[in-house]
């Protein structure tokens, strides 16, 4: 007890800033990990990739005239394209309107005022991005080629306005996905629990490991410790403030889960109430509150979700397991800020998974491809930080060959090939910081063969950002 407890109180004199990370090797311990791979290998076994699931549609996309023009004119142009006016008419008007003759772009429903659907450029590398909404819900399933679409920012003055707009050339015919994402898709949503959200509260708390004095939990701690050898009297008292202690934090714990998390002190008071009450009331009273970043080398959201996984593993609480490691290893956490410098120190504790015997071949796709009619809650994966982790793999090659076959399916939507690009880019970069130059630069020649059909105006700034001529995007 003596040395769980100074583990447990280890972590609450953890500087939020400029710390290092205690998370050093693996995230629980080997108890743990044996019952999780238990866990995890009867659903792998009840898995049936034969069942029939659902029918995932690709998200409408296509190919478009992007326009910009800033000032006084932007008002005029607006008013032209809402006549419908030719983009030859326009230019001729206003010599001054810019003009992107090719971009690929995907549609997105987002409720945002009175907008409903969103228009997004996709940036393949250095070009550079923008999204253009559209109050018309009917929008986002109505095949526009050949229209307008526009956003008119009106500034506090004329010479502030600004027009973006799409002049749709054609919109690629929606498909169902195919087979193996399909498969990737249903593993995940099967894996991850879709019916259950890891948080019950939006309760937000900031600060976290402070080195401060003994709390007022601390001291009923240490006046209530029943370890040693005492007087029969002096025994009696302590087991008495023992039980005494139990009951208080029974009946706050009691509050807090009706009225909210109230303080600094909440790391210590579960951790207490982990040890002394039970793992389930500490685990129900974590997931009362979210822990959001002081700044960028702070690793309390890290802990918080590390401590929220491993009490699942501990109570067998599956249905949130999963989904609170894969936060940690997409760095899916709230920050004030959040410097690109302390990035590379984050670790995705990748290897945890692949030890329980998560089935990466088909949970990477699976939280990385994109489409319609997916669950509410599905788990989407970050492009970087799932390449990253992936390098790190001992079954990378297995998972990055899964990722090689669905780029080549041409059954599969330019949006989400272009997806498994970005991210295979990623995964290769981080081959090299690794000294795996040769196997990167292998990989990296075959992706330049496997999106070969891809459209021109696709593939010139994608074969530069290959080639490492520019530095690769993913961005979305």
């Amino acid at each position: 007890m003596k040395i769980y407890l100074s583990l447990i109180l280890s972590l609450l004199f953890f500087g939020a800033c400029g710390q290092t990370n205690p998370l050093q090797h693996t995230l629980y311990p080997e108890e743990i990990m044996l019952k999780l791979k238990k866990e995890i290998g009867l659903k792998n076994k009840k898995f049936n990739p034969e069942k029939r699931g659902g029918l995932y549609r690709a998200r409408p996309q296509g190919n478009a005239v992007y326009v910009k023009i800033e000032g006084v004119n932007a008002a005029k142009v607006n008013e032209l394209i809402a006549k419908n006016s030719s983009l030859p008419e326009l230019k001729r008007l206003y010599p001054d309107l810019k003009v992107t003759p090719d971009v690929f772009f995907i549609k997105g429903r987002r409720e945002e005022g009175t907008k409903k659907v969103v228009f997004q450029t996709i940036r393949i590398a250095d070009d550079g991005h923008t999204e253009i909404l559209s109050p018309n819900a009917t929008d986002y399933d109505q095949d526009l080629s050949g229209k307008w679409v526009a956003d008119y920012y009106k500034g506090p003055r004329p010479e502030a306005d600004v027009l973006l707009a799409l002049l749709i050339r054609e919109e690629f015919k929606r498909s169902e996905l195919p087979e193996k994402a399909r498969l990737a898709i249903e593993y995940t949503d099967y894996m991850i629990d879709t019916n259950t959200y890891i948080y019950k509260s939006d309760k937000i708390t900031r600060a976290r490991f402070y080195n401060l004095k003994p709390s007022r939990i601390d001291t009923l701690i240490r006046k209530a410790k029943a370890d040693g050898i005492y007087p029969v009297k002096e025994k009696e008292r302590s087991i008495a403030q023992k039980r005494d202690l139990e009951e208080f934090l029974t009946k706050t714990t009691e509050v807090i889960l009706k009225e909210g998390p109230w303080g600094f002190e909440m790391d210590q008071f579960e951790n207490h109430v982990e040890l002394y009450l039970s793992k389930e009331k500490a685990l129900e009273l974590k997931r009362r509150r979210r822990v959001m970043g002081s700044c960028s080398m702070d690793n309390g959201p890290i802990i918080h979700a590390t401590n929220i996984a491993r009490l699942a593993g501990e109570t067998c609480c599956m249905e949130i397991f999963l989904r609170s490691h894969l936060d940690i290893l997409n760095d899916n956490f709230e920050r004030m800020i959040d410097a690109s410098y302390a990035q590379p120190g984050r670790k995705t504790y990748g290897k945890e998974l692949e030890a329980l015997g998560v089935d990466f071949r088909y949970l990477v796709p699976g939280i990385l491809l994109r489409a319609d009619h997916f669950a509410v809650n599905h788990y989407y994966g970050e492009l970087n930080r799932t390449g990253r982790a992936m390098a790190e793999l001992d079954s990378k090659a297995a998972v990055y060959r899964t990722i090689e076959t669905l780029i080549a399916d041409r059954k599969l939507d330019l949006y989400n090939r272009l997806c498994l690009v970005f991210f295979a880019e990623a995964y290769n970069y981080n081959l090299k910081k690794l000294s795996l130059t040769t196997e990167a630069d292998a990989n990296l020649k075959r992706l330049k063969v496997l999106t070969a059909d891809f459209p021109v105006y696709v593939n010139a700034p994608l074969y530069k950002s290959i080639d490492g001529i520019i530095t690769p995007s993913g961005d979305f």
